[in-house]
């Protein structure tokens, strides 16, 4: 008896101890945001949209895998498309030419321009599929709060898109054919998305 009792309330400790540690997680993302999205050491800080939409920002090109040249540039064209779109930021500068994207070069070019907010990002992986392969963007996005004596990252995310061809069908008489794989720039668009629906759907919850 004694040994099922000792065993019941090591089994309620660790119920206790889980339903607590989901309770201390900050982060919830719902449909259509990145996939992830990393905590950092200040607890994931979240600035209110009002803050944000008059801050001075800036976003620099995405580094890029080397077997595709110049498609980081494109990724985060996309992303200030987006940022544009929904109006974040009513100051935000495209800093897509900068060749040296060093997170050093980032933020001296930022505190020599007087940025208040950096995005950079990496281009993970990318792929343009066809009629018999996949197409697939990841993708991850730093933005970093830049002030004379402090440098805090406000988020940490990441997404990624997956596209696949639909193959033809046989039928008895006839054949539909089928439909290459989405590109990977549309896929491309779509991680934007997510990370602009990220943004505004946390800094709102601020509001």
């Amino acid at each position: 008896m004694n040994f099922i009792k000792n065993g019941l309330i090591i089994i309620s400790i660790i119920l206790f101890t889980g339903s607590c540690t989901l309770k201390h997680n900050p982060i919830v993302l719902s449909l259509n945001q990145p996939e992830d999205l990393y905590q950092t050491p200040n607890k994931m800080y979240i600035p209110q949209y009002d803050f944000l939409k008059h801050r001075k920002a800036c976003i620099f090109r995405f580094s890029e895998p080397k077997y595709a040249p110049d498609m980081g540039k494109i990724a985060a064209n996309y992303l200030y498309n987006e940022l544009l779109k929904n109006e974040i930021f009513s100051n935000l500068t495209p800093e897509l030419n900068i060749e040296n994207i060093s997170f050093d070069n980032l933020i001296e070019i930022a505190r020599a321009k007087k940025y208040d907010i950096i995005i950079s990002g990496d281009l993970l992986y990318y792929f343009n599929g066809n009629d018999l392969e996949k197409s697939r963007v990841d993708e991850q996005i730093k933005i970093i709060m830049i002030s004379d004596s402090k440098i805090e990252t406000l988020w940490h995310a990441a997404a990624f898109e997956t596209a696949y061809p639909k193959k033809p069908i046989d039928l008895l008489l006839f054949e539909i054919g089928g439909v290459p794989a989405q590109s990977s720039l549309k896929l491309m668009k779509k991680n934007a998305t997510k990370f602009c629906n990220m943004i505004l759907s946390l800094s709102s919850k601020q509001k």
